[in-house]
């Protein structure tokens, strides 16, 4: 066996837990303790860069879903933002109209959930689960998808069922809503959320959101009332002792955007951040290693540390200058265990094509490294500009970073190239460069100071760096490689 051999998993999640879900079964890696703040603390809201591993972490509760935790999903890829902000749930202003929409969204995806508990601890538990098949016979509970419960909902101003009444003083059996407004049967359906006890636990998590186009007002607005519904629910379920939660996977970067004067307060008090990056003396001692290890060890249990075993302390690049072979991957990364676990694969395949065996030489490293910056790292400059580029302004863009002669260079330098060429004209580079800013595709290159060598600042570092467009500039090690551009001390286009 050799590091050809090796897995290390996939660029998505939810196609590893098809494919292979042992390895996110066991080659799990929770650093940040995150399982342990969504099972058994008050946080919610899971934040971090694409690529980081939330998706990972939904998939995973899934896999570990038992008659005790039972875990459901809300995907929003292919949300209808019009047909949401059209849903009548009461109130003219869109601040009281969008958090009551995604109440009543929430709500019937727990009513969903809690009909499949066998552990139901309700003396009426058959009252509870004809009501929530008298909802999903009126159309409020769809078996389909997100999308066709908020469309054939849309113009829904008032709802017409009776509900058997559970765990009620009133002596009725039941109750009628026929012609209720909007609102009034949200509230109903919270309400009957709120009587459901169980032994066991109900997670709902609502992902997809990195997967959202984020450059409509509209959108910005919609996914801010979504935080704060999910939020003030999760109040009331621990206030009412429902065993639920609602979990919110939002990328950073995306977050820091939303409107709202709580945004701030939700991320101090009911948030987890995944940060993978460390500043530390030894790579081999980081969370993204001790990961790549475990997932690794899950086809070769007898070798804790395969990457140990079969990468060499350091090695010599073919055109001069020995690194530390680990530190020297790390630098192709964002630090995220997408990209180093996707440049591993990358390695191993070159492996595979070399038919290497035993310690991988430096140059089939340098192989994979390669094909993995022209393969995987261009996808992610296109991955990062869609939805605020059209396809035509992605490529233009991607033929003007290939086209660069210095890895270093000033913003102005840029807007000058660009105004100065036909091919480029009307090209938003202020917003092409802010957007590979957040994405660590670009960083602020920093002079002088306390440090004796320039360094380069790059979000993926510090989450709450802003970029300085008025400082050198400086394309990440993978886009260079990538697009085979010069390294230089200096500037200059």
């Amino acid at each position: 066996m050799g590091f050809g051999d090796l897995k290390f998993g996939y660029s998505d999640a939810y196609t590893e837990a098809q494919r292979d879900p042992d390895l996110l079964r066991h080659g799990y890696y929770d650093p940040m303790g995150l399982e342990d703040e969504v099972l058994h603390q008050h946080g919610f809201l899971v934040l971090g860069q694409k690529g980081s591993g939330k998706s990972a972490f939904a998939v995973r509760l899934q896999l570990q879903q038992t008659a005790e935790l039972l875990v459901s999903s809300m995907m929003l890829g292919d949300f209808p933002f019009a047909d949401f902000s059209s849903l009548q749930a009461g109130g003219a202003a869109k601040e009281a109209r969008y958090p009551t929409a995604w109440r009543w969204l929430m709500c019937l995806s727990l009513l969903e959930s809690f009909a499949r508990d066998e552990s139901m601890k309700l003396d009426d538990a058959d009252r509870f689960r004809s009501s929530i098949a008298v909802l999903k016979s009126a159309g409020w509970i769809s078996a389909d998808s997100l999308r066709a419960l908020i469309v054939q909902n849309t113009r829904r101003s008032q709802v017409g069922f009776t509900l058997p009444v559970v765990g009620a003083s009133t002596g009725k059996d039941s109750v009628t809503g026929q012609g209720l407004p909007f609102p009034a049967a949200i509230d109903t359906v919270a309400t009957l959320v709120s009587k459901f006890k169980s032994d066991a636990t109900h997670i709902l998590i609502i992902d997809g959101l990195d997967d959202l186009l984020i450059e409509q007002n509209m959108q910005w607005d919609i996914l801010s009332a979504l935080i704060t519904a999910a939020n003030r629910l999760n109040e009331d379920l621990f206030s009412w002792e429902v065993e639920a939660k609602v979990v919110v996977l939002c990328r950073s970067d995306l977050f820091d955007r939303l409107p709202g004067a709580n945004t701030n307060k939700v991320r101090q008090d009911s948030s987890k951040t995944l940060n993978w990056y460390q500043d530390i003396k030894n790579p081999k001692l980081s969370h993204l290693v001790s990961l790549a290890n475990l997932k690794a060890s899950v086809r070769t249990p007898d070798r804790p540390d395969p990457l140990g075993d079969y990468l060499p302390g350091s090695f010599r690049l073919e055109s001069g200058g020995e690194f530390e072979t680990i530190e020297y991957l790390l630098e192709y990364t964002r630090h995220t265990p997408r990209d180093f676990l996707q440049l591993l694969d990358y390695i191993a395949a070159a492996c595979r094509s070399s038919d290497v065996i035993g310690k991988v030489p430096g140059d089939v490293i340098e192989a994979g490294v390669h094909n993995y910056c022209q393969e995987y790292f261009v996808g992610e400059v296109r991955n990062e500009l869609f939805g605020l580029l059209s396809e035509e302004e992605i490529d233009l863009t991607k033929r003007l970073l290939r086209g660069l002669r210095r890895n270093r260079f000033f913003l102005h330098e840029l807007e000058t190239k660009v105004r100065n060429s036909s091919q480029y004209k009307d090209l938003p580079v202020e917003r092409i460069i802010d957007q590979l800013f957040n994405a660590g595709l670009i960083g602020n290159l920093i002079k002088g100071g306390d440090r004796a060598q320039p360094y380069t600042r790059f979000k993926y570092r510090n989450p709450f760096q802003e970029l300085d467009r008025d400082m050198n500039l400086v394309l990440h090690n993978a886009v260079i490689n990538a697009f085979n551009i010069r390294r230089s001390s200096g500037g200059g286009l």
